[in-house]
C-alpha cells in the first residue's frame, strides 16, 4: 500500500480533533484555576461521587451511523455562509460525544433531550493533588429552545450556579484570544435557531465568511505536537536509508529503526532526547502510515523530500507489512493526540473492518496499534526513558525485542462473528483479550 494512502477511517477527523483539543485544554485549565483560586471555590466546586459515572454505551453498529452523521455535517465541505440545519437524536448526538471524548480519559459527559432543551451533565476527574474538598468536578448545563440563537437558561459547576449572565461575554473572550478579536462573537452567532421535540434536535447554524478558516488555522496552532524543523531532519532520513534498502526482498523494519534511532541518540547527546525521539517517530509514522500526520506538526516536507516513497511493502514486522502501518501509525497518533485518541482510532479501525468481507475485525492488528501506543509512550515518557529507548533500539536487536507475539490472536472476523463471540466494545469478553493483548506487550523489557 503507498505510504500516505493508509488512513484509518472513523468518526473523527484531524479539524475535528484539534478542536476538540482546544476545548479539552481549556475545561482543564479552568478547573485547575478555579479549584486553587479559592478555597470556598473547591469547597462548593468539587464533589466526592461523579455525576456522570461512564460514558454512552456504544455499540459496533453505532460507530459506522456516527461515521456518517458527522461526515454529513463537516463544516469543510459546506461554504461560508449557507443556512445548515443539523437533525439528530439523542443516540446520535451521544456516540458523537463519546468519540469526541476518546481524547480525554478524564472526562465523561452526557446529554438529554428535553421538554426544557439540551441538558447537558459533565464530569472531570483531573489529575489534582489530594484534597478535603473532593476529586470530581461536575457541570450541569441547560441550553434552552430558541429562535434567537443559542441560548443557556443554566450553568452550574458542583454547587455553584453560574449566572448566566456571564456566560457569554466570559465564552467570547476566551475564543477571542483562542481565534482572535471579534471571532468569539461571531462563532456564537454562526447558531441560529435550537428546537428539540421528543428525543429529536434541530440546530440551524450559519458560519460566518473565514470563520471556519480561522478557527482550523488557531486549531492547527493550538495542538502542534511535534517541531517541523526537527522532524524534517528525521524525515529526510527516511528517505536515505529507504534508497539503500533492497526492494526486491522482504526487510524488517528494524532496518529503519536502529539508524533512526542512531541518529536520535547522536543529535540528543547534549539536547533533548524526548523531542528528538518525537521528531523520529513522526517521520516513520509519516512514511509507513499516513502522511496527513504532518497537519499536526507543521511543514516537514519539501523539495526532493516533497513526496513520499514509491514501493513500501516489502518492510515488514512478523512478516506483515500492515502491521509495521498499525504499529508505527498509532504511534504517531499517539504524539498527535494521546493514548486516547490512538486507542479509539484502532479500535474503530477494526470494527468497520468487521463489516468488510475481506479483512474482519483483527485482534493482530489491535495488538500491533496498542504496542505502538506503548511504544511512543515508552520514547517520550521522560528524558531518562528517551535515552534507554535510545540506547536500545540504536544496538543490533531483533523484531521480539520491541514486539509482541501475536500471530495466534483471532482475526478475520465478521461483525456477526465479533458480536456472537465478544459481545460489545464495553463487553467482558473483549475486554479480556484486550487485557491479554496489554499483559503481552508490558512483557518486553523495553517497555518496561
Amino acid at each position: 500500500m503507498q505510504s500516505g494512502r493508509y488512513y484509518r477511517p472513523g468518526v473523527r477527523n484531524h479539524w475535528y480533533d484539534a478542536l476538540v483539543v482546544i476545548v479539552i485544554r481549556l475545561f482543564f485549565w479552568l478547573i485547575i484555576i478555579g479549584i486553587f483560586a479559592s478555597p470556598v471555590v473547591a469547597w462548593y466546586g468539587l464533589d466526592d461521587t461523579p455525576l456522570v459515572t461512564k460514558g454512552p454505551k456504544v455499540g459496533v453498529k453505532d460507530f459506522n451511523s456516527a461515521k456518517a452523521f458527522l461526515e454529513q455535517y463537516d463544516p469543510r465541505n459546506l461554504p461560508d455562509g449557507k443556512l445548515t440545519v443539523i437533525t439528530a437524536n439523542q443516540r446520535q448526538i451521544n456516540t458523537a460525544l463519546a468519540a469526541a471524548l476518546a481524547a480525554a480519559p478524564f472526562l465523561k459527559a452526557r446529554i438529554v433531550p428535553s421538554r426544557f432543551g439540551l441538558l447537558g451533565a459533565v464530569t472531570a476527574a483531573p489529575p489534582i493533588p489530594s484534597n478535603p474538598f473532593g476529586k470530581y468536578v461536575n457541570a450541569r448545563i441547560l441550553i434552552e429552545p430558541s429562535t434567537e440563537g443559542l441560548q443557556i437558561g443554566r450553568l452550574s459547576v458542583g454547587d455553584i450556579e453560574v449566572p448566566t449572565a456571564i456566560v457569554r461575554p466570559v465564552f467570547i473572550l476566551i475564543m477571542d484570544q483562542l481565534v482572535g478579536a471579534g471571532r468569539g462573537k461571531a462563532f456564537l452567532e454562526t447558531i441560529r435557531s435550537v428546537q428539540v421535540t421528543g428525543s429529536q434536535v434541530r440546530i440551524a447554524y450559519r458560519p460566518k465568511d473565514g470563520l471556519l478558516d480561522d478557527l482550523k488555522s488557531a486549531a492547527k496552532d493550538t495542538v502542534a505536537a511535534g517541531d517541523p524543523k526537527i522532524t524534517k531532519i528525521y524525515w529526510q532520513k527516511m528517505h536515505e536509508i529507504h534508497r539503500t534498502t533492497p526492494t526486491g526482498s522482504r526487510v524488517s523494519i528494524v532496518q529503519y529503526l536502529q539508524p533512526m534511532f542512531t541518529l536520535a541518540k547522536q543529535r540528543s547527546a547534549d539536547g533533548n532526547a524526548v523531542e528528538e525521539n518525537k521528531a523520529a517517530i513522526f517521520a516513520m509514522a509519516m512514511f509507513f502510515g499516513d502522511i496527513r500526520l504532518e497537519r499536526f506538526i507543521g511543514k516537514v516536507r519539501e523539495g526532493e523530500f516533497a513526496g513520499g516513497p514509491r514501493k513500501i511493502s516489502h518492510v515488514r514486522l512478523q512478516d506483515r507489512h500492515d502491521w509495521v502501518q498499525h504499529y508505527l501509525l498509532s504511534a504517531g497518533l499517539t504524539l498527535a493526540g494521546g493514548r486516547g485518541i490512538a486507542d479509539f482510532m484502532g479500535e474503530i479501525k477494526e470494527v468497520q473492518d468487521a463489516t468488510n468481507k475481506v479483512s474482519g475485525f483483527s485482534f493482530t492488528d489491535l495488538a500491533a496499534d496498542r504496542a505502538g501506543v506503548r511504544f511512543a509512550e515508552t520514547a517520550t515518557g521522560s528524558v531518562d526513558r528517551a535515552r534507554r529507548m535510545q540506547e536500545f533500539l540504536s544496538r543490533p536487536i531483533g523484531e521480539k525485542k520491541f514486539f509482541p507475539e501475536i500471530r495466534d490472536l483471532p482475526g478475520g472476523l465478521t461483525a456477526a462473528q465479533f458480536k456472537a463471540r465478544y459481545g460489545e466494545l464495553d463487553g467482558a469478553k473483549y475486554k479480556s483479550m484486550v487485557a491479554e493483548i496489554d499483559r503481552r506487550i508490558a512483557t518486553i523489557p523495553m517497555y518496561r
